[in-house]
């Protein structure tokens, strides 16, 4: 079948996860058309094309209350646009069709939910960074305050486990806090991620209603047994690979400042810290390897044009 894809690229993570459901669903058998393509999927907006299956990829709404980054009705109106006219919808998580259902009601079209997925070259073997601790604590964040890299660093510091150390990865050096168990690693080229991941025993992510973050999925690609919280999409692809804490009250979709997040209690933090590296289960991901993901992509674009 042939199929257009309107965001890939390395830069942000829907572009790059365009990038990759483009390359395995080239494997998974169906051709690249840019400009008479049997499905086309969008990424939140984007302009539909005639004569072919439009299916809408969605990952979540603006609901930042204080309109911090832009009035959010304002930018939530070409993604409301796309919604209403979509011929199927592609949700990364439950938390997000959630979000959808109360903000704007159910849509009129045929809608299913699949997360996002990270390529083979995610996975446990393969060479990996040593990063000279006896366990590692990775995370993914920049100082944006909802990805909540503060509290991650007092849960860690109120760990206090001299032998171990907390890796950043990202730029976020540029309000860095000095501390000889903290070492930031800068932005990590896509190619080179998983040795960097691979060198660490537990992923961290703290951050406020996430969506379906593809640092989480690709740490648990890498082997790694990730601590979240309980609101938002996060949890949805943890599920049993990992251990989820309760930061803050449960989120009852409607407009919050998104840039001012509740604080997670340090002891709360560190409390997970010590549970996920004593962790001893495999991590079983086969749920979020992109192969699988795109025959998912695929078999809901086909039912579609079997109608």
């Amino acid at each position: 079948m042939r199929f257009f894809i309107n965001n890939t690229g390395e830069v942000e993570g829907p572009s790059i996860f365009g990038s990759r459901l483009k390359k395995a669903l080239i494997e998974y058998g169906w051709k690249w058309d840019r400009l008479f393509p049997v499905v086309s999927y969008i990424f939140s907006s984007g302009v539909f094309r005639p004569f072919c299956k439009n299916v809408l990829r969605l990952d979540g709404l603006y609901f930042d209350s204080e309109n911090t980054l832009g009035d959010s009705d304002k930018k939530n109106r070409p993604i409301l646009r796309a919604y209403g006219k979509a011929d199927g919808i592609i949700f990364q998580s439950v938390f997000d069709r959630k979000l959808f259902n109360n903000f704007v009601g159910e849509a009129n079209c045929p809608v299913t939910v699949i997360p996002n997925g990270a390529p083979s070259d995610f996975s446990p073997a393969g060479p990996k960074i040593d990063y000279g601790f006896n366990k590692t604590l990775l995370c993914s964040s920049h100082w944006r305050a909802h990805k909540r890299l503060d509290c991650i660093i007092a849960g860690f510091l109120e760990y206090g486990d001299p032998t171990t150390g907390l890796v950043i990865l990202g730029n976020s050096s540029e309000k860095a806090f000095k501390h000889p168990n903290i070492k930031y690693a800068g932005r990590i080229h896509p190619s080179k991620l998983p040795e960097y991941l691979r060198g660490g025993d537990a992923f961290i992510h703290l951050s406020w209603l996430d969506h379906c973050p593809n640092s989480v999925v690709e740490a648990l690609c890498c082997g790694l047994p990730v601590l979240c919280t309980h609101n938002g999409g996060t949890r949805e692809i943890v599920r049993d690979n990992g251990v989820i804490i309760k930061c803050e009250e449960d989120y009852h979709f409607k407009k919050v400042a998104l840039y001012n997040p509740p604080k997670c209690e340090k002891k709360t933090v560190a409390a997970g810290i010590e549970k996920i590296l004593a962790w001893n289960k495999t991590v079983d991901t086969a749920y979020l390897r992109m192969n699988h993901i795109a025959s998912k992509y695929a078999e809901f674009a086909k039912n579609l044009s079997a109608e």
